[in-house]
């Protein structure tokens, strides 16, 4: 299983009508298999993204977020 503890992402793309911009670190802790990551920026006053990876390194998420 992949270690995503203290990693930080940055989106490349994104769907015409996302709110998510290249300029948004997205920063994940793990606790065993479960996976929480904050991130903001832009319209995103702040989000949070909550889940567990498999060992086969595969991730369910579920996402909420304020925006302004």
């Amino acid at each position: 299983m992949i270690n995503y503890n203290d990693k930080r992402f940055r989106a490349i793309e994104n769907s015409p009508n996302g709110e998510v911009s290249g300029d948004m670190i997205f920063h994940y802790k793990q606790e065993g298999n479960q996976l929480v990551c904050q991130y903001f920026g832009g319209k995103i006053l702040e989000g949070w993204l909550q889940g567990t990876v498999d060992e086969n390194g595969v991730i369910e998420m579920n996402y909420t977020q304020v925006n302004t």
